[in-house]
């Protein structure tokens, strides 16, 4: 584009230059252009306006392409500060959750052992239980007997 931009002004200077009136008095030495020169330069001025234009197209475009980008980029930052905002509050929540659980998984923990201590004593409970009753079982039984041999003692006297 630089190149274009001096070769445009190089055209325009010698084009200015060529039709300059020469004033009266003033020593100047005149260009002469032939025609067919002065239509190459008329075919590469319009060659270079059409590149301008074709330039200047594709600089609205890429402006436009730009401003679109820097919106879409301002969206996704600020989709991106509310994704992170969410994820500091869900790892907040996470980090609760975590304590509740530890905190009942201890709780569960000292039930889980009162249970086994109840289960044991109740155990113990039932065993004495069953001494117990099998001990007056057999003292009825004895006294059952004792009964039964002081009543046969009686009835034979």
């Amino acid at each position: 584009m630089r190149s274009n931009t001096r070769l445009l002004v190089m055209l325009l200077s010698v084009l200015w230059f060529a039709f300059w009136p020469a004033s009266p008095g003033i020593c100047s030495p005149t260009y002469q252009v032939s025609e067919a020169q002065m239509l190459q330069l008329e075919s590469i001025l319009n060659g270079l306006e059409q590149d301008n234009e074709r330039l200047q197209t594709l600089l609205s475009e890429s402006k436009e392409e730009l401003r679109m980008a820097s919106s879409e980029s301002e969206t996704l930052k600020r989709a991106l500060i509310e994704a992170q905002n969410h994820l500091t509050e869900l790892q907040k929540q996470f980090q609760a959750l975590r304590t509740e659980s530890e905190s009942a998984r201890k709780s569960l923990e000292a039930a889980n052992n009162e249970l086994q201590m109840a289960c044991e004593s109740w155990k113990k409970s039932v065993k004495q239980h069953e001494r117990t009753e099998s001990r007056l079982r057999t003292q009825r039984n004895i006294w059952t007997v004792i009964a039964c041999i002081l009543g046969g003692v009686a009835a034979t006297r």
